[in-house]
Protein backbone atom coordinates (compact mmCIF):
# COMPACT_ATOMS: atom_id res chain seq x y z
CA UNK A 1 0.00 0.00 0.00
CA UNK A 2 2.92 2.84 0.65
CA UNK A 3 4.33 1.70 -2.44
CA UNK A 4 1.36 3.27 -4.53
CA UNK A 5 1.02 5.67 -1.60
CA UNK A 6 -0.33 9.13 -4.04
CA UNK A 7 2.11 11.63 -2.35
CA UNK A 8 1.17 14.87 -1.94
CA UNK A 9 4.37 16.36 -3.61
CA UNK A 10 6.82 15.15 -6.70
CA UNK A 11 10.48 14.37 -5.76
CA UNK A 12 12.24 17.52 -5.80
CA UNK A 13 9.59 19.89 -4.72
CA UNK A 14 9.14 22.00 -1.23
CA UNK A 15 8.51 19.78 1.72
CA UNK A 16 5.81 20.43 4.14
CA UNK A 17 8.65 20.03 7.09
CA UNK A 18 11.64 22.82 6.76
CA UNK A 19 15.12 20.69 7.10
CA UNK A 20 13.28 17.12 5.96
CA UNK A 21 15.89 15.11 4.23
CA UNK A 22 13.53 12.51 2.39
CA UNK A 23 12.09 11.14 -0.95
CA UNK A 24 8.76 11.63 0.41
CA UNK A 25 6.99 13.40 3.20
CA UNK A 26 3.56 13.42 3.63
CA UNK A 27 1.86 15.02 6.96
CA UNK A 28 -2.04 14.13 7.41
CA UNK A 29 -4.44 15.74 10.33
CA UNK A 30 -7.73 15.69 12.26
CA UNK A 31 -9.36 19.23 12.21
CA UNK A 32 -10.79 20.08 15.33
CA UNK A 33 -11.36 22.90 17.71
CA UNK A 34 -8.14 22.55 19.27
CA UNK A 35 -6.29 21.61 16.51
CA UNK A 36 -7.36 23.47 13.07
CA UNK A 37 -5.52 21.97 10.34
CA UNK A 38 -2.95 24.27 8.02
CA UNK A 39 -3.65 23.13 4.35
CA UNK A 40 0.09 21.07 4.50
CA UNK A 41 -2.06 18.92 7.28
CA UNK A 42 -5.58 18.37 5.48
CA UNK A 43 -6.43 14.84 4.63
CA UNK A 44 -6.74 15.00 1.07
CA UNK A 45 -9.40 12.74 -0.57
CA UNK A 46 -7.15 10.66 -1.89
CA UNK A 47 -5.73 9.87 1.44
CA UNK A 48 -8.52 9.16 3.48
CA UNK A 49 -7.49 5.88 3.06
CA UNK A 50 -3.89 6.25 4.12
CA UNK A 51 -5.41 7.70 7.87
CA UNK A 52 -7.77 4.87 7.86
CA UNK A 53 -5.45 2.06 7.73
CA UNK A 54 -2.94 3.78 9.67
CA UNK A 55 -5.41 4.10 12.21
CA UNK A 56 -6.19 0.61 12.34
CA UNK A 57 -2.78 -0.68 12.30
CA UNK A 58 -1.95 1.25 14.98
CA UNK A 59 -4.93 0.21 17.53
CA UNK A 60 -4.55 -3.27 15.97
CA UNK A 61 -0.75 -3.14 16.99
CA UNK A 62 -1.67 -1.34 20.59
CA UNK A 63 -4.42 -4.56 21.19
CA UNK A 64 -1.95 -6.84 20.43
CA UNK A 65 0.50 -5.88 22.84
CA UNK A 66 0.74 -5.77 26.70
CA UNK A 67 2.03 -1.89 26.61
CA UNK A 68 0.98 0.27 29.90
CA UNK A 69 1.58 3.40 30.23
CA UNK A 70 3.43 5.13 32.95
CA UNK A 71 0.59 5.59 35.21
CA UNK A 72 -0.19 1.99 34.63
CA UNK A 73 -3.40 2.87 32.42
CA UNK A 74 -3.25 0.47 28.77
CA UNK A 75 -1.88 3.24 26.29
CA UNK A 76 -4.38 1.68 23.62
CA UNK A 77 -7.20 3.48 26.04
CA UNK A 78 -5.76 6.84 26.01
CA UNK A 79 -3.78 7.85 22.83
CA UNK A 80 -5.68 9.09 20.35
CA UNK A 81 -3.72 10.59 17.55
CA UNK A 82 -4.15 13.76 15.85
CA UNK A 83 -1.73 13.52 12.92
CA UNK A 84 0.18 11.16 11.02
CA UNK A 85 3.48 11.60 9.10
CA UNK A 86 3.99 9.12 6.36
CA UNK A 87 7.47 9.30 4.97
CA UNK A 88 9.79 7.31 2.36
CA UNK A 89 13.67 7.03 2.86
CA UNK A 90 13.88 9.60 5.69
CA UNK A 91 17.37 10.48 6.76
CA UNK A 92 17.00 13.44 9.42
CA UNK A 93 19.39 15.06 11.44
CA UNK A 94 19.02 15.84 15.34
CA UNK A 95 15.38 17.35 15.95
CA UNK A 96 12.58 17.45 17.88
CA UNK A 97 9.32 17.13 17.47
CA UNK A 98 8.23 20.87 19.29
CA UNK A 99 4.31 20.95 18.52
CA UNK A 100 4.47 17.62 20.13
CA UNK A 101 1.78 17.29 23.37
CA UNK A 102 2.89 13.61 24.65
CA UNK A 103 4.58 10.64 23.59
CA UNK A 104 4.22 9.42 19.78
CA UNK A 105 4.22 6.02 18.62
CA UNK A 106 6.69 5.06 15.55
CA UNK A 107 6.72 2.25 12.60
CA UNK A 108 8.97 1.33 10.38
CA UNK A 109 8.74 -1.13 7.42
CA UNK A 110 11.10 -2.31 4.02
CA UNK A 111 14.18 -3.39 2.73
CA UNK A 112 16.44 -0.92 3.97
CA UNK A 113 19.79 -1.98 5.79
CA UNK A 114 23.50 -0.57 5.97
CA UNK A 115 26.28 -1.82 3.92
CA UNK A 116 29.64 -1.12 6.09
CA UNK A 117 33.08 0.77 4.93
CA UNK A 118 34.54 0.39 8.38
CA UNK A 119 33.99 4.23 8.93
CA UNK A 120 32.10 6.03 10.86
CA UNK A 121 29.04 7.33 9.72
CA UNK A 122 29.18 10.84 9.15
CA UNK A 123 25.59 12.72 9.89
CA UNK A 124 24.78 16.06 7.88
CA UNK A 125 26.01 18.18 10.49
CA UNK A 126 29.58 16.42 9.74
CA UNK A 127 29.60 14.89 12.78
CA UNK A 128 31.06 11.70 12.90
CA UNK A 129 28.94 8.62 14.97
CA UNK A 130 31.31 5.91 16.96
CA UNK A 131 29.94 2.69 16.74
CA UNK A 132 30.64 -0.11 19.86
CA UNK A 133 29.31 -2.61 17.66
CA UNK A 134 30.95 -4.79 15.41
CA UNK A 135 29.84 -4.27 11.70
CA UNK A 136 28.12 -7.09 11.08
CA UNK A 137 25.57 -6.22 13.92
CA UNK A 138 24.93 -2.52 12.37
CA UNK A 139 21.78 -3.07 11.25
CA UNK A 140 20.55 1.25 10.14
CA UNK A 141 17.67 2.31 9.73
CA UNK A 142 17.19 2.33 13.47
CA UNK A 143 15.33 5.29 15.58
CA UNK A 144 18.14 7.05 17.90
CA UNK A 145 16.77 9.36 20.89
CA UNK A 146 18.89 10.79 23.37
CA UNK A 147 17.57 9.82 26.84
CA UNK A 148 16.58 11.91 29.35
CA UNK A 149 19.12 10.57 31.89
CA UNK A 150 22.88 12.08 31.64
CA UNK A 151 22.00 15.24 29.73
CA UNK A 152 21.36 13.74 26.77
CA UNK A 153 24.91 11.52 26.52
CA UNK A 154 23.17 8.03 26.31
CA UNK A 155 21.37 7.79 22.63
CA UNK A 156 19.35 4.77 22.71
CA UNK A 157 18.61 2.95 19.67
CA UNK A 158 15.43 1.66 18.79
CA UNK A 159 14.08 -1.10 16.39
CA UNK A 160 11.34 -0.25 14.62
CA UNK A 161 11.33 -2.29 11.80
CA UNK A 162 7.67 -4.29 11.19
CA UNK A 163 7.31 -3.30 15.13
CA UNK A 164 5.46 -0.57 16.70
CA UNK A 165 7.72 1.79 19.52
CA UNK A 166 6.54 4.15 22.11
CA UNK A 167 9.07 7.41 21.96
CA UNK A 168 8.72 10.65 22.87
CA UNK A 169 9.40 13.19 19.68
CA UNK A 170 10.11 16.25 22.58
CA UNK A 171 13.70 14.75 23.54
CA UNK A 172 16.20 15.09 20.06
CA UNK A 173 15.96 12.09 18.03
CA UNK A 174 17.10 10.81 14.27
CA UNK A 175 17.22 7.93 11.89
CA UNK A 176 20.93 6.15 11.93
CA UNK A 177 22.44 6.03 8.74
CA UNK A 178 21.47 3.07 5.87
CA UNK A 179 22.32 3.04 2.55
CA UNK A 180 20.85 0.24 0.84
CA UNK A 181 17.00 -0.80 0.14
CA UNK A 182 14.04 1.30 0.73
CA UNK A 183 12.60 2.57 3.90
CA UNK A 184 8.74 3.24 4.77
CA UNK A 185 8.04 5.23 8.19
CA UNK A 186 4.33 6.21 10.16
CA UNK A 187 4.92 8.33 12.94
CA UNK A 188 1.50 8.86 15.04
CA UNK A 189 1.55 11.90 17.55
CA UNK A 190 -0.23 14.26 18.99
CA UNK A 191 -0.57 18.16 18.81
CA UNK A 192 -3.70 19.35 20.50
CA UNK A 193 -5.58 17.84 23.39
CA UNK A 194 -4.58 16.00 26.79
CA UNK A 195 -1.21 16.12 27.26
CA UNK A 196 2.20 14.54 29.59
CA UNK A 197 5.23 16.63 30.41
CA UNK A 198 8.26 14.88 29.14
CA UNK A 199 9.01 11.93 31.34
CA UNK A 200 10.86 9.38 29.63
CA UNK A 201 12.49 9.26 26.12
CA UNK A 202 11.73 6.01 24.91
CA UNK A 203 9.13 4.12 26.75
CA UNK A 204 8.53 1.05 24.98
CA UNK A 205 8.78 -1.78 21.83
CA UNK A 206 5.81 -3.38 21.07
CA UNK A 207 5.05 -6.72 19.25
Amino acid sequence: ALESLQWRRRVGESRARKGVDAEQYLVLGRSSAEQPQSKAERIAPQHAQVWAVAMDLLSSMLRSSSGDNIDGSNCCELYEPTSLVVSKNFKGSPHIDARDVTWQYAAAFGDYSYESSNKGDVYENGEEEERSVDDALYQGGELCVESELAGGAEVILVDTRNRLARVDGRYPHWVRQYNVGCRYSLIWYRVAGQGTDPQRAVYDTLL
